[in-house]
């Protein structure tokens, strides 16, 4: 169905955890803790880490192309005919 489909588990867990944390009854929603300075740094450097994570790893997703493309040639072609989306189905 796509072509990373670990990146593409990678991201489906990022957004998992998330929308548990932030969710009504989550932990981060109903502990106060956003509700301190810490807290706050805290959870927006993970949530930055995070971001960083999904960016670095969509640029990956082209190199790692271009070098499977290099490795593999025609092989790799008809491959990525046959799956075109690189990390979401029918999006990218």
């Amino acid at each position: 169905v796509v072509r990373h489909p670990a990146y593409t588990g990678m991201f489906m867990s990022i957004i998992g955890m998330l929308t548990v944390q932030l969710a009504p009854g989550g932990w981060v929603a109903e502990s106060g803790v956003l509700n301190t300075w810490l807290g706050k740094g805290v959870f927006g450097g993970w949530t930055a880490f995070l971001a960083l994570m999904i960016v670095a790893t969509v640029r990956r997703v082209s190199r790692e192309d271009a070098v499977l493309r290099r490795e593999f040639g025609e092989q790799w072609d008809e491959w990525k005919k046959r799956t075109p989306y690189a990390l979401v189905p029918y999006v990218y």
